[in-house]
């Protein structure tokens, strides 16, 4: 039985992928597979694209009106009314090159 190789992953966003997003990039970037990820810090840790929730934009509401004096129990559970496609700038080192529209090709 012959070993076939992954063509590309997708990393969901849970906790241990979002505190493990560097290692899972360096993974990513040593095994040449483009990936793409839920969370925007992935992207700025060298992965190919996100897609999901900016996480200070979402907070950012919540840190305001504590501030203000409204009790963390008071707040409602809010879902995401925003989401945004990042993708990495340039050729990233599994090759694949990626612009505004799209995939463009394989870089090597």
């Amino acid at each position: 039985m012959s070993r076939e190789r992954l063509e590309a992953m997708f990393v969901s966003g849970d906790r241990a992928n979002f505190a493990n997003g560097q290692l899972i990039t360096d993974f990513a970037r040593d095994e040449l597979l483009p990936g793409a990820y839920s969370y925007r810090e992935t992207v700025d840790a060298g992965g190919l694209l996100s897609y999901g929730v900016n996480l200070p934009d979402l907070s950012a509401g919540y840190v305001d009106k504590i501030l203000i004096d409204t009790s963390p129990a008071d707040l409602p559970v809010q879902p995401p009314t925003k989401y945004e496609l990042v993708e990495h700038a340039a050729e990233n080192a599994s090759g694949v090159v990626a612009t505004a529209r799209g995939y463009v090709g394989i870089g090597r």
